[in-house]
């Protein structure tokens, strides 16, 4: 194939409105402003369920940007393929309609300015259901067939001065996307019958002699074949991972390259999955040598059984739900994201594709503590997150809450360890921040305000934690006079086989703490707090405090991420004084909803539970004596 020239040797005759049809389905030259239709209808779907904040409904220039979007989709559609859908695309019209003018009245305008994961009323739901009914009809055969036939009729014109096959061909490639297709694949097909007569199941290089409306027949029957669902499994070789021997989560399977890579040869140990690992291995892939002196493929392999399904797209769906996991493990922990290096899909136990990615962007392979840490952070956190992803998806909402979360980590990563967090990374974060609460308010059906309200009621138990935990460090900085004593604290607080929780040790050795303390001047708010976890008085005076502190930083927090949002004057110090409020309320708000996800139980009862935890502090239960009790809980 030589650009647009499918062939350079047309047989004598040949229509020139075939070889016209033939290189409009090659997408890679030249694009099109114009969206295809599911293109818009998805993007407004999409609007409808995850657009937040006063200016995303509200505001008209958004409202009429989706529509111009809309009814150019629509005039860009072939003749046949516009009759064909006349009602379905009408139908929706219409509700999108009576959504944009339902800011004309008082009442309208309370209706834009739901929240996502609230909006029930009919404006909205009329919206949602007549867009799917259209998105569903898109896809099916008889459409498809439209679509072709317009493509088609396009090619047989002579001249096609405004590229009039281009969105056409778009939507086709679309269409056979959300059939569970790869259109790539689908449509090289299609070219290779219209060029050279040949099918998926003759040889590569036949050209078999048909007449062109033949031709033209079986490539619109290649067209319409559905997908094929068959066992789908895909092997992923990561740069960077350490895990011990192996780790189950769910329809996802962690493992050792050094151990199951070496294995996998034949007349050595045997292991789950091993004939698959064998073939992957066979073809000089995922290798891990047995010489120091060669780099491996993959340190870390991970094994996604997708089950019965279409191989188009397996690799991305694959790596979607190890990017989650490993997305949620590596936030919790802070520890290192290993890098996709070598990605292999198997159908029916038979390697089908493969790819390789550029690695060595990231300086990980040294960083031997935060490897450790994923490595443990996987154990401990993966297999529950695994097991209910191998039941449900990952809901809409807290996807997006997650990704949000994620970039909103990146400036404060191991990665970056060696790079500060610029002024700018501090206020990228906090809008993103905000998005996670708003993403886990919908996905609890609850208004923002409320949820931030509900976050906030703990802010004062988690602030109080927090300073605890900075006043022991601060004790234990330095050596000086006493160094063996600070040695000592030391291994006993980090010490892997204590089982005692870690407000007990401060209390248990709350004299040698403030008897090790250097720092004068923060001797008097170290003593206050370290004698705050045995002392319910001490402790509620404090929350007294933070509670003040929490108010106003609130106010503040939000007045912060309007300016940003808008590009309001704010300046550097009071952004910096909101930043862990922030952080504070996003991971907060992250962490009950993929509880809630992984435990079933509603969000609102998990935060309860909580809060009834720091109510029984203030009811005058220490809190050396509530941690005593909970770790004697078997």
């Amino acid at each position: 194939m030589i650009d647009y020239n499918v062939r350079d040797d047309w047989p004598p005759g040949e229509p020139r409105w075939m070889k016209s049809l033939v290189s409009s389905l090659y997408r890679r030259h030249g694009a099109t402003t114009v969206l295809p239709l599911t293109t818009s209808v998805t993007a407004i779907l999409d609007w409808v369920s995850l657009a937040s904040g006063e200016d995303a409904w509200r505001k008209a220039a958004n409202r009429k940007s989706l529509r111009s979007d809309l009814d150019q989709s629509v005039v860009a559609l072939g003749p046949n393929i516009r009759a064909h859908l006349a009602r379905p695309i009408a139908l929706f019209q219409s509700a999108f309609f009576s959504l944009d003018l339902s800011k004309k009245d008082a009442a309208g305008s309370i209706i834009l300015a739901q929240a996502p994961g609230m909006r029930t009323d009919a404006a909205w739901t009329d919206v949602e259901a007549s867009g799917r009914a259209l998105l569903a009809a898109l896809i099916a055969d008889d459409t498809v067939a439209q679509c072709w036939g317009d493509l088609v009729e396009v090619a047989r014109k002579t001249t096609l001065v405004h590229r009039e096959y281009r969105p056409i061909a778009d939507l086709l490639y679309d269409q056979l996307r959300l059939r569970r297709l790869d259109p790539e694949s689908v449509l090289s097909s299609v070219k290779e019958m219209l060029a050279y007569g040949r099918g998926p199941s003759d040889e590569p290089w036949a050209k078999i002699s048909l007449p062109a409306e033949e031709r033209l027949t079986r490539a619109g029957a290649i067209v319409l074949e559905p997908a094929e669902d068959e066992p789908v499994v895909v092997w992923l070789g990561y740069l960077g991972g350490r895990i011990d021997f192996s780790v189950q989560a769910g329809n996802v399977t962690f493992m050792q390259a050094a151990w199951f890579v070496p294995n996998a040869q034949p007349g050595r140990q045997d292991f789950k999955h091993k004939a698959e690992l064998s073939k992957i291995v066979e073809m000089g892939l995922l290798r891990f040598p047995e010489s120091i002196e060669e780099q491996p493929d993959a340190d870390l392999l991970v094994r996604v059984d997708l089950g019965r399904t279409s191989l188009a797209g397996a690799a991305l769906r694959a790596e979607n739900i190890v990017s989650a996991l490993l997305n949620a493990v590596i936030h919790w922990s802070n520890g290192v994201r290993p890098e996709l290096a070598q990605t292999v899909v198997l159908r029916g136990g038979e390697v089908a594709g493969m790819s390789m990615q550029a690695t060595g962007s990231a300086p990980i392979a040294d960083d031997y503590y935060g490897l450790n840490i994923t490595a443990e952070a996987i154990r401990s956190f993966a297999p529950d997150l695994g097991n209910a992803l191998s039941t449900v998806p990952l809901p809409m909402y807290l996807s997006a809450a997650l990704e949000a979360q994620t970039a909103a980590d990146l400036p404060y990563s191991r990665e970056r360890l060696l790079q500060p967090a610029r002024d700018a990374d501090v206020r990228a974060a906090i809008p993103l921040e905000d998005r996670v609460v708003q993403h886990i308010a919908a996905h609890a059906a609850l208004p923002p305000a409320d949820l931030f309200a509900l976050l906030l009621r703990r802010w004062p138990a988690s602030r109080w934690e927090s300073d605890v935990d900075r006043a022991v460090r601060w004790c234990l900085l330095g050596s000086g006079p006493q160094a063996d004593k600070v040695r000592e604290l030391q291994r006993k607080l980090y010490s892997t086989s204590s089982k005692a929780p870690w407000l007990v040790f401060v209390a248990d050795n709350e004299a040698d703490l403030l008897n090790v303390c250097r720092i004068e001047s923060e001797r008097a708010w170290i003593t206050r707090l370290i004698r705050s976890v045995s002392d319910p008085t001490s402790y509620a005076q404090l929350i007294h405090d933070y509670e003040l502190e929490r108010d106003v930083l609130a106010d503040r927090r939000t007045r912060v991420r309007n300016a940003l949002v808008h590009g309001n004057p704010v300046g550097t110090h009071v952004v910096d004084s909101v930043s862990s409020m922030a952080s504070y309320l996003s991971r907060y708000a992250l962490r009950v909803g993929l509880d809630s996800f992984v435990t079933g139980q509603d969000l609102p009862i998990i935060l309860d539970r909580e809060l009834q935890e720091s109510a029984s502090l203030l009811a005058g239960t220490s809190a050396a004596d509530l941690w005593r009790a909970k770790a004697a809980t078997p």
